[in-house]
């Protein structure tokens, strides 16, 4: 009995001095951007990772209407940088990465390998569109993330949002007839002078 109250004891003192260690969770949330047709907006995506991760996978889709809204990947930021400096940062060797663009109005990329850490805390990515014509545009994107070891998916972030693009606003005709007509009458009276 003394032995087994040792055993008891002891596994009691190491649950109390060992840490719990936190779930890894991975979530996120979209902002939607607005414009004017011709300028520029952002979808700013926010993920929130609890701990460090280093992912195996990353799949990210992105789909948009075309009619009103054309992707910028120019104007486009992933965690502070451009998405061509993270695509040079990644090291070609063990990755294996698909982009599809053949689609109108989907982004697909989807890599593997030895990926950067994902470092506790929240994190943005910023989608940039033009604004082709004015209204409310949708958007879905879905960004998956392979823990090591695992096949599929461990964590899903998933959503909508949209980009609203206003109309350029155009003169009032008759504020601008009324401009002209006083530029006249002024250059007019500036003659007779």
């Amino acid at each position: 009995m003394k032995h087994s109250f040792t055993i008891l004891a002891a596994a009691a003192a190491l649950a109390v001095a060992a840490p719990a260690h936190a779930v890894l969770t991975v979530d996120g949330s979209a902002t939607p951007g607005s414009t004017t047709v011709g300028g520029s907006a952002f979808v700013t995506l926010t993920l929130n990772v609890s701990e460090d991760f280093t992912p195996s996978t990353l799949t990210f889709n992105l789909d948009w209407s075309t009619t009103g809204l054309a992707l910028d990947p120019g104007i486009s930021t992933a965690l502070g940088q451009s998405w061509a400096t993270i695509a040079a940062g990644f090291d070609p060797d063990p990755l294996v990465t698909f982009i599809d663009t053949n689609v109108p109005g989907h982004l697909g990329v989807s890599t593997s390998g030895t990926l950067p850490v994902l470092t506790a805390g929240s994190h943005t990515v910023k989608i940039g569109f033009t604004g082709v014509t004015a209204g409310e545009h949708a958007m879905t994107y879905e960004l998956a993330f392979g823990a090591p070891g695992f096949a599929g998916p461990d964590f899903v972030v998933a959503g909508s949002s949209s980009v609203t693009v206003s109309a350029v606003p155009e003169a009032n005709p008759a504020m601008m007839l009324a401009a002209g007509l006083a530029v006249i009458g002024l250059l007019a009276r500036r003659r007779r002078a």
